[in-house]
């Protein structure tokens, strides 16, 4: 595992050593398709990977999405708003292939937060279009949550709410400079789905170990963040991935928190590494979408283990 991965941080970001379960990827037909799906990880054949991750994601509940925004807005708006967006701001980073793909998108977090001030939930509400942008929004979350210097609410603010919610966007934008990558920003697949329980899979003997080849490839970009080790975290994480016919990454987004952002960030970050490195298999010949299927959704479970 490398020593790091390179970034332009302003709070600083520095990764270190801890083990990531290549356990596999569920084809979730039941989101899109129309059938059932299929699961290949590290075991011994596609058909026992496909047990070992089906009974992993049937115990990881889809997330709840995120409130609506103007539902967010008291808080959002407010001095402590504020104050929170500004304490964050200098723990974001700016992923080193992001930048040199010249990606830029805006993100919007939704952060659940308790009176002392730290984050009990937190995913992407509006996607950048830009799966590691994504991920490098909720990462710094984690870095700042981990940091202990998010205020606590005042007494006098909202009382008698032991929780709240803020949106908090984050505007990533590189200097200017032609050939820049197109943004894909707005509600893809996986957003469209996020409300939507999973409902099972089944074994497809034409993708072959596309799964097992998919698993491996992103796994191999994982990096277990330092800060994550220092605080003993651990969790899973499920990710939603839709490709295009031409196994193209169209769009992702987290299913299941590992109640971690810093994990999350790390598992989308992953993803859109191996993206834009133009590493992510290719589907094979012998399996083709059904007609009038665009795209193919994956259910992917990642489990982080120190």
């Amino acid at each position: 595992m490398e020593a790091g991965r390179e970034a332009v941080a302003a709070g600083g970001i520095r990764q270190g050593e801890g083990s990531v379960d290549r356990t596999g990827f569920v084809l979730g037909a039941a989101l899109l398709l129309g059938a059932g799906g299929l699961l290949a990880g590290c075991a011994t054949s596609p058909e026992q990977g496909f047990a070992e991750g089906a009974a992993m994601v049937a115990r990881m509940p889809v997330d709840a999405p995120c409130p609506e925004r103007d539902a967010m807005a008291p808080v959002t708006n407010s001095p402590y708003g504020h104050a929170f967006e500004q304490g964050y701001s200098p723990w974001t980073f700016y992923p080193r292939k992001t930048l040199e793909a010249r990606q830029a998108g805006e993100v919007v977090l939704c952060v659940r937060l308790n009176r002392d001030g730290v984050v009990q939930q937190a995913q992407v509400a509006s996607s950048s279009g830009f799966v590691a942008l994504d991920g490098s929004a909720l990462f710094s979350l984690g870095l700042f949550n981990s940091s202990g210097k998010i205020p606590k609410l005042p007494e006098d603010f909202m009382p008698g709410e032991g929780a709240v919610w803020l949106a908090l966007p984050v505007d990533y934008q590189p200097p200017p400079k032609e050939g820049a990558s197109d943004q894909n920003a707005g509600a893809g697949p996986c957003a469209r789905r996020q409300d939507k329980p999973y409902h099972g899979s089944r074994y497809i003997p034409e993708l072959g170990d596309f799964p097992r080849r998919m698993s491996y490839t992103i796994s191999d970009e994982f990096r277990y963040p330092q800060q994550a080790i220092a605080d003993h975290t651990s969790g899973d994480v499920l990710l939603c991935i839709a490709i295009d016919r031409a196994s193209h990454l169209i769009d992702a987004a987290i299913r299941h928190s590992s109640g971690s952002p810093l994990l999350d960030g790390e598992a989308l970050i992953a993803l859109g590494v191996a993206q834009m490195k133009d590493e992510l298999p290719k589907l094979p010949p012998s399996y083709t979408l059904p007609p009038g299927k665009e795209f193919m959704m994956f259910s992917a479970p990642i489990r982080f283990r120190l």
